[in-house]
C-alpha cells in the first residue's frame, strides 16, 4: 500500500534500477536513520485522552496529524531528492512508487490531480473500496479459511477491475504511463526484509539481480 519514497529507495533492487552510486546509498541510509530518530523523538510525547475529547476535537486531532504527516514527507522527499540528482532518478524513483502502490496510488492527490479525477469518480472509487472492506470483514468473520487465500485474491482482482472501470479510458493509458517498466521487488523487501527498509544495507546481496540498462524515462 503507503510505501514511501525513502522506503523504496532503501531497497536494494530499487537501487540498482535507479543506477545509485556508493555515496548515494549512503546518504539515503544516513536520512533513514535521521527520519527514525525524529520519529522516536515525536512518540515519546503524551498521549492525547480520546474519550474525554469531543468529535470536534478529535477531527481536528487527526487533521492536525494529517497535515504534520504530509509536511514530514514533503521535507523528506525534498532531501531525498538532493541526494538523487541523476535527471532520471527521482521519477523513476515516483514511478516504482505507483506500481507499488497499486489502485490504491488513485487516492494520492498528486496523482488524482494529474489524472483530473472527478469527484463523482473519487466516490465511485471510495464506494468500491469500502465495499470490498466489509467482503473481506464478512470473510474474516465467517472463519472458512480453507478458501480463504483464493477468496481474498477474488475479491481483490474484483476490486482492481471495477475501480479502474471508473476512469476513461484517457486516464487508464496516462496511469499506466506512470508506472514506467515494471519492477519486480520482493515481497520480503517490501515489509522490511533482507534488501529492505530495516533489513540489509544498500549496496548488499538480496537485491533481485542484475537490472537491465534502462532508457531515460518521464516522470509521473
Amino acid at each position: 500500500g503507503g510505501v514511501s519514497l525513502l522506503q523504496l529507495a532503501q531497497i536494494d533492487v530499487v537501487q540498482k534500477d535507479i543506477e545509485c552510486l556508493d555515496d548515494q546509498k549512503a546518504g539515503i541510509t544516513k536520512l533513514a536513520e535521521e527520519q527514525r530518530a525524529q520519529r522516536g523523538q515525536r512518540g515519546g510525547g503524551e498521549r492525547p485522552n480520546f474519550r474525554e475529547m469531543s468529535e470536534t476535537e478529535r477531527t481536528k486531532f487527526f487533521e492536525d496529524m494529517q497535515k504534520e504527516r504530509q509536511k514530514q514527507e514533503a521535507e523528506t522527499e525534498k532531501k531525498l531528492g538532493e541526494i538523487l540528482i541523476g535527471p532520471d532518478q527521482m521519477p523513476r524513483l515516483r514511478q516504482i512508487q505507483v506500481q507499488v502502490m497499486g489502485m490504491r496510488a488513485l487516492q494520492d492527490e498528486k496523482i488524482a490531480a494529474k489524472l483530473k479525477i472527478t469527484a463523482k469518480q473519487k466516490a465511485d472509487m471510495e464506494k468500491i473500496s469500502t465495499e470490498n472492506r466489509e467482503k473481506m470483514m464478512e470473510m474474516f468473520r465467517s472463519g472458512d479459511r480453507e478458501n480463504m487465500r483464493e477468496k481474498m485474491t477474488e475479491l481483490r482482482e474484483k476490486s482492481e477491475k471495477d475501480t479502474l472501470a471508473v476512469l476513461t479510458a484517457a486516464q487508464k493509458k496516462e496511469f499506466e504511463s506512470m508506472k514506467g517498466d515494471p519492477l519486480e521487488i520482493p515481497q520480503e523487501a517490501l515489509f522490511g526484509g533482507r534488501g529492505g527498509p530495516g533489513g540489509g544495507r544498500g549496496g548488499q546481496p538480496g537485491g533481485g539481480g542484475d537490472q537491465p540498462q534502462r532508457k531515460q524515462r518521464p516522470g509521473v
